[in-house]
């Protein structure tokens, strides 16, 4: 049997309308829900990247991005990671800024949060598009004060999920060494005769008795974040994207708004693990007990809280997360945050050489994962105009918003914009979603080709 002609119409009709119709879903989703957008400067990295260069250090083999919109001739990478020299930025190819997924209409339904990331039309350039996170909600007075964020008069908190998102790679212990066997690691025991030792990227201790004093592995950081200084200082709000910028002794700051990441691989015998942290004159200790499931946090000889993460499998994959950012103590277990303590930071004394330890009393560990980030530190831009925020306190009006770039010393924003008060709301054009787009390198012989780099597809906080 044949079919008729007009069963063939209706076919090709059914198709055409399909066909119409996901062209219109396409429009209306472009229209008034999803757009693309292109990140091109450097103002919020590493959250976002603009054009940049891709580096690798030729010792540790870290892989950090550069900054490729600012002139580089003469300069060379140094790794964020251990200090050592590399190859001059000139020699290496540019790789396109992030492409975004942008939610127009969001902002029509709801007002923005505080520390979201948020796209907006620039306050002095109507055409050009820009990302910046909120830090001021409408009606409040921000000051920024050794480089936190104050809102009337108190410090504002990040939650922990911020935390993570806007953290700053100081020291990443599996990328270690592999060429300089002179290099002092900046993990050292503090016991002559210490249990623990490292190789390739593993932290391992002994089994031990459960009665000895607590065998230490102290965090030392170098001078100039160089593993070959052999001299020890604070961690300072350096960033490895801003290899083309210089920034004068004066312009560099101290900073112990400090977060402890690990992963607990393996234990073994009986004991406890401890994690010391230390901001200024504040010091924590965590003690947690594998076998048990259990964690204490205490604070100059008081206990402050106790709990149990009973359901982990203690013997196995734990990551154990510890903060001292914005005057708040936290404790995270798995992911998920198990205590929380706030306090007020200390104005006196200085950031700590050795701020972070892991401790081992009696039990057997094998530590993988362990880095140390450091939060922003707000301060002024390098070379650009005004204060605000900073020389005093900015006051917003009820549709204005106080929004800052994540890399502070070169990001344009509230703090420099010739604004009587905040950015109005009308300038908002929505809220960043995902990164869909980043670049990777491929070269094959002397061809080089920019690739989706799949693994770095990611949601944006």
């Amino acid at each position: 049997m044949t079919s008729s002609p007009s069963g063939k119409t209706s076919k090709t009709r059914r198709r055409v309308e399909t066909v119409v119709l996901i062209v219109l879903v396409v429009l209306i989703v472009r229209t008034w829900c999803i757009q693309a957008f292109r990140i091109s400067g450097g103002s919020m990295a590493e959250t976002l990247l603009g054009e940049h260069f891709q580096a690798v250090c030729d010792d540790c083999r870290h892989r950090f991005p550069c900054d490729a919109a600012f002139p580089s001739q003469g300069r060379k990478t140094v790794c964020p990671n251990c200090g050592r020299v590399g190859d001059r930025l000139e020699d290496m190819s540019p790789m396109a800024g992030d492409r975004l997924l942008m939610h127009k209409s969001v902002f029509q339904v709801r007002r923005p949060r505080r520390w979201e990331v948020v796209a907006l039309r620039h306050p002095t350039t109507a055409h050009a598009a820009i990302v910046k996170r909120v830090v001021g909600l409408p009606g409040e007075s921000v000051r920024i004060i050794d480089g936190d964020v104050h809102i009337d008069g108190q410090i504002a908190r990040k939650p922990l999920s911020f935390q993570r998102a806007m953290a700053v790679l100081v020291h990443d212990a599996d990328f270690h060494s592999t060429r300089d066997n002179t290099v002092k690691p900046r993990w050292r025991s503090e016991a002559e005769e210490s249990l623990w030792g490292y190789a390739q990227g593993l932290f391992a201790r002994a089994v031990s008795s459960p009665d000895e004093e607590i065998d230490w592995l102290a965090y030392n950081h170098p001078e100039d974040g160089n593993d070959r200084s052999g001299g020890a200082a604070a961690v300072v709000d350096r960033y490895g994207y801003n290899q083309s910028l210089s920034r004068r002794f004066e312009e560099i700051s101290d900073v112990d708004d400090l977060m402890l990441r690990m992963r607990l691989v393996k234990t073994s015998g009986e004991g406890l693990l401890w994690i010391r942290a230390t901001s200024r004159q504040q010091e924590f200790l965590v003690q947690i007990d594998p076998n048990r499931g259990e964690w204490a946090v205490e604070k100059g000889g008081v206990t402050l809280g106790t709990g149990a993460a009973q359901s982990l499998d203690w013997s196995g994959q734990v990551e154990i997360e510890v903060s001292l950012i914005d005057g708040r103590f936290l404790l995270a277990i798995d992911r998920r945050q198990e205590f929380a303590w706030d306090f007020e930071p200390s104005a006196d004394g200085h950031a700590g050489t050795s701020p972070l330890a892991i401790g081992a009393q009696g039990l057997g560990l094998k530590i993988r994962g362990v880095r140390v980030l450091r939060d922003v530190y707000y301060t002024h831009p390098i070379g650009l105009r005004g204060g605000r925020g900073i020389d005093g306190p900015a006051e917003l009006g009820n549709d204005e918003y106080f929004v800052l770039g994540d890399n502070s010393p070169i990001s344009e924003d509230s703090r420099t914009w010739p604004l009587e008060g905040g950015v109005s709301a009308d300038l908002l054009m929505g809220k960043p979603l995902v990164v869909h787009f980043p670049a990777r390198l491929v070269q094959v012989g002397s061809w080089e080709f920019q690739v989706p780099d799949l693994g770095k597809i990611r949601y944006i906080r």
